[in-house]
């Protein structure tokens, strides 16, 4: 780069910013994104996300060696509605139920070992969790 402008304008692109900023925009976009943000707001409205039709439950369950033993399930009371139902799992393996539910609603959860042993220990390491 020179000390002093030119009387014309270069066909080629600087490597080196200069001090100020120009009177006119460029004629290429830029290759790099902005690092400041801008001073006003856009005037449209960004798009809002989905609302869902309730908050996620989610229940995490690992069968023991002996899965078939074991059953659970989510019961809306003030709907009087079965939810989940589920019997005889297989064993030893990691099971992911997942459902929106009525924040407002009132719901029965019942996980049931049918030989009454549990979910660890002796016959293999069973665990679950229950997210909401």
């Amino acid at each position: 780069p020179s000390s002093e402008p030119s009387d014309k304008p270069s066909n080629e692109a600087s490597d080196l910013p200069s001090s100020e900023p120009s009177d006119a925009p460029s004629l290429r976009p830029t290759t790099l994104p902005s690092t400041e943000p801008t001073l006003l707001p856009s005037s449209a409205p960004s798009s809002l996300p989905a609302i869902p039709d309730g908050v996620p439950l989610e229940l995490q369950l690992i069968t023991d060696d002996m899965g078939e033993e074991t059953s659970y399930r989510l019961y809306d009371v003030l709907k009087k509605e079965l939810i989940w139902n589920s019997t005889a799992l297989p064993s030893n393996t990691h099971n992911v139920r997942q459902s929106l539910i009525d924040p407002a609603g009132c719901y029965y959860f019942r996980l049931h070992d049918s030989f009454a042993d549990g979910l660890c220990c002796e016959f293999g390491k069973g665990d679950f969790v229950l997210l909401l």
